[in-house]
């Protein structure tokens, strides 16, 4: 197998578990269904991953990734210092947006943190470690850099992270129902615009 096809085949492993893991929680799939889901064999799947925790553990990795590189500007805390002033105007509402849009389209990361937080134990323990730690440190910079700059109510910066946090996640989740009860796709992205500029109106207001 050439160097290209290996990464192919890790990435279509990788993305099969991600879904699988995030439906069915760690224990449901098994290395045979993760090898059907990624259409390739269960002694490649464990060619990649010799066990059951890498695989899951290198999931997750792939989906934080993938989330990193959506929003790479907005989880750099030494990036976050260095915006220039119009940046820095337009950093929340990029933010927003964006975790809009990323979670409508890779709903799997959520999905696997609410799972391992509704049963700590040593998976969530890795995450915490991991990326927890770092996301709410980067977060908690990017508030307090807005509120500087008067683009966030003065606030305790962890609350603010999680009202902002909330109104992305629950946006998402009941975009389903909005659809069928409005007739409108709340996820089109004049339709993202509109709800995050509102929202931020609401929070900006004197």
């Amino acid at each position: 197998m050439q160097p290209d096809d290996k990464q192919a085949s890790r990435l279509d492993i990788l993305t099969a578990a991600a879904n699988l893991f995030s439906e069915l929680g760690y224990n449901g799939p098994s290395f045979a269904a993760v090898a059907n889901a990624a259409c390739h064999s269960k002694a490649l799947v464990q060619y990649h991953f010799p066990s059951k925790e890498q695989l899951w553990k290198s999931a997750v990795q792939h989906l934080w990734q993938q989330r990193d590189q959506a929003l790479p500007q907005y989880l750099d805390e030494q990036f976050l210092s260095q915006l220039d002033e119009q940046a820095q105007n337009q950093m929340i509402r990029q933010l927003c947006r964006g975790l809009i849009r990323f979670t409508a389209d890779n709903p799997q990361w959520v999905k696997i943190m609410y799972l391992e937080a509704s049963n700590p134990g040593p998976r969530l323990e890795w995450m915490v470690e991991e990326f927890f730690q770092q996301d709410f440190a980067a977060g908690s910079a990017m508030v307090e850099l807005a509120q500087q700059r008067h683009l966030l109510p003065e606030a305790d910066p962890m609350s603010m992270l999680f009202i902002l946090g909330g109104m992305v996640i629950h946006y998402v989740n009941v975009a389903p129902i909005t659809r069928q009860v409005t007739g409108i796709d709340p996820l089109t992205d004049q339709q993202i615009d509109h709800y995050v500029d509102n929202f931020l109106r609401i929070l900006q207001r004197p």
